[in-house]
């Protein structure tokens, strides 16, 4: 019974974060040059940042807990898995990517062994280890409860005085024992009784609604009513909300809802049921937390007609603030509540454009613009849909179905309605910034707009990304790393956050800790194009070039190139080296030209590699006229440090509206 007490109130100093500080670095493991931050989920390599997947920290930090033994593979899926099934081949998978991580090696570990069928033991000598208790971590107790070690020239009476302290330090130890033991005892009493309340939530997902019938589904609505919802819930300066990138995955109708927010790192997670039959639409609801294996918040049903379907939104919004206790200012009360739109049927029209926006399938972009148009026909002050429509059209250009010139002139009177309607919408100011920069390279009034958009909210990832990219451009790293930062924070899982943070290594110049970072991105999601792509460029930057050929021959693999170019390609740096593969790249590029527009900033790089400058200008010049987005890195691209001697160089930094 003292037993359970005790640790049950051991739980609630750590739940309440009583602050019983023994050690700065209670939550930190060292070994070697790594240190990992179980209360942060951090881990570093001499003192920078590591990428983790949340699975594989998890892993980690298990491994780590039972320094030195075997784990069994099936007490890690129990402990970091729990209910979810999983095969050998998903823990491989994270075993790869933790050894990637810390430059270790399945076939010479320092850190990591396997050991064959049955799991895996952490070798490394732990250099440092947190603080597992109160009492076993204080070092003042532990000093004065320990024998003192007697020298040969100590007198009888230095030897009786220290038996004395001995004996007084253990009798403190024991008076603090019992201090601690009885303080944890009164604490775990409160909590039983209600008087102490949990420690409060501050982060939530909420997760893709599901049908009541799943013969019946409206995927759009399902969607939508969750990204409505994060919109909303995003306004709350108080509550960090993952965003609809990290849960449209959860579709499936046996989620388990505590899974998911384990999975995407959250506190607390809203999921539900929708339902729409004619004119009717059943809502139900549930907020589960997730600290607390499940435990229900909140519930509730709603059976409404679908024309108050923006009144129960209003309702869910409101309850789910109440039941986490959150005390709200004047202007988040208002952006709780704020209707984009009074019309369903633009509502729902708009939600069909944003599930095709976000599905990235066959034609979606002319399809996802079509569904914004017919939303502004039903409603002409519909500001979202406006910015839908102004992302479609800078989407075309980006896909080379429309120039960029086209996309700006289609574009900016779209923005500029929808801050006419609505002048604090966080999205419009953010569209507006990015078309300031990228299209007129007014950075200075694109600045003002990045910094209103985060301003009137603070919490939403891909405009603090956004920011970051543009800081990261202007040169301003510092700055750049801090908002790419807040963006993983707010999205730990997306893959274009993690991949932009990638590229800040690269541009840096930090090569070894660019490739363990996307090492690690492709070791989750090995045909992702962004991943490839940027970890060639920085193989071939750093001079490794038959991994960046091998790098290079995967990608084409993967956009569909046949075996005999593949073959050709491999067998010219084979002859030749890595001189005869880009000759070869750019004789394919130059034939593929003649039928499809070229790609100005491939040709600019790749006779930029070999050091033919003036080829190289010649088509930065055409990258310019084209407005591509990539002149916006020209500054920083380590692909044309040869090319920084030159004063043309200089010329087109400036062109581009920054200071070499």
């Amino acid at each position: 019974m003292i037993g359970k007490v005790l640790f049950g109130g051991w739980q609630i100093i750590r739940e309440f974060k009583v602050n019983l500080t023994v050690s700065k670095n209670e939550s930190i493991y060292r070994f070697d040059d790594l240190e990992v931050d179980r209360a942060n989920f951090r881990v570093k390599k001499n003192g920078a940042p590591i990428s983790l997947t949340p699975r594989a920290f998890d892993v980690l930090l298990f491994l780590l807990e039972n320094s030195g033994r075997i784990v069994e593979k099936q007490e890690l899926f129990n402990e970091v898995w729990k209910e979810t099934f999983v095969s050998d081949n998903a823990l491989t998978k994270v075993i790869k990517e933790i050894r990637h991580a810390l430059a270790d090696s399945a076939d010479a570990p320092r850190y990591i062994e396997t050991v064959p069928k049955r799991g895996y033991r952490l070798i490394a000598e732990l250099i440092e280890k947190p603080v597992q208790s109160f009492l076993n971590g204080h070092s003042a107790v532990r000093q004065m409860s320990e024998p003192v070690e007697e020298t040969k020239k100590s007198s009888p009476k230095k030897k009786a005085s220290r038996f004395v302290y001995s004996r007084t330090g253990l009798a403190l130890s024991v008076a603090g024992l019992i201090t601690i033991a009885a303080f944890i005892f009164w604490l775990a009493m409160r909590q039983k009784s209600g008087e102490i309340a949990p420690a409060p939530i501050r982060s939530i997902a909420v997760l893709p609604f599901k049908p009541l019938n799943a013969e019946s589904r409206d995927e759009s609505l399902e969607m939508g009513m969750a990204e409505t919802l994060i919109t909303r819930l995003s306004n709350l300066d108080q509550l960090v909300v993952r965003p609809m990138s990290a849960v449209r995955k959860y579709t499936d109708l046996q989620q388990d809802p505590v899974n998911a927010g384990r999975e995407i790192q959250t506190e607390a997670v809203l999921d539900g049921s929708i339902q729409k039959a004619g004119e009717r639409v059943r809502i139900t609801v549930r907020l589960t937390d997730v600290r607390n294996n499940g435990a229900t918040l909140w519930s509730e049903q709603f059976d409404e007609n679908f024309t108050d379907i923006f009144k129960v939104q209003d309702s869910i919004a409101e309850r789910i603030t109440n039941a986490l206790a959150l005390h709200l200012s004047r202007r988040e009360k208002e952006q709780l509540i704020k209707h984009y739109t009074e019309n369903a049927e633009a509502y729902q029209l708009f939600l069909r454009g944003q599930l095709l926006w976000h599905g990235r399938r066959q034609n979606w972009i002319e399809r996802s613009l079509e569904y914004f148009r017919q939303a502004l026909e039903k409603d002409p002050n519909f500001a979202l849909a406006y910015i839908g429509k102004a992302d479609c059209y800078i989407m075309l250009s980006g896909h080379r179905k429309i120039s960029m010139a086209e996309a700006e002139l289609r574009a900016r009177p779209e923005i500029m309605k929808a801050l006419e309607i609505d002048n604090n919408l966080a999205q419009a100011h953010n569209a507006l910034a990015e078309l300031k920069y990228q299209y007129e390279f007014d950075w200075t009034t694109a600045e003002k707009e990045f910094k209103k958009a985060i301003e009137l909210n603070p919490n939403v990832a891909w405009i603090r990304q956004a920011y970051g990219w543009f800081l990261m451009s202007a040169g301003r790293f510092d700055e750049a790393t801090a908002e790419m930062e807040k963006a993983r924070q707010l999205d730990p899982s997306s893959m274009t956050i993690n991949v932009g943070r990638g590229r800040l290594f690269y541009y840096t110049r930090q090569y070894d800790q660019a490739i363990r970072h996307f090492q690690n991105l492709t070791a989750i999601e090995p045909d992702d194009d962004s991943s490839l792509s940027s970890l060639y460029t920085i193989y071939a930057q750093s001079g490794m070039y038959p991994q960046a050929v091998e790098t290079a021959l995967k990608i084409m693999q993967f956009r569909g190139s046949s075996p005999e170019k593949i073959a050709e390609m491999r067998d010219a740096f084979r002859v030749s080296g890595w001189r005869g593969f880009l000759l070869k790249n750019l004789e394919v590029m130059t034939t593929k030209a003649k039928n499809s527009p070229p790609n100005p900033t491939v040709f600019a790089s790749l006779y930029a590699r070999l050091g033919q400058k003036d080829e190289a200008f010649a088509w930065l010049e055409k990258t310019f006229e084209a407005r591509d987005p990539a002149i916006l890195q020209f500054k920083i691209e380590p692909a044309f440090d040869n090319l920084r001697d030159d004063p043309r160089y200089a010329e087109l930094v400036r062109k581009i509206g920054l200071e070499p």
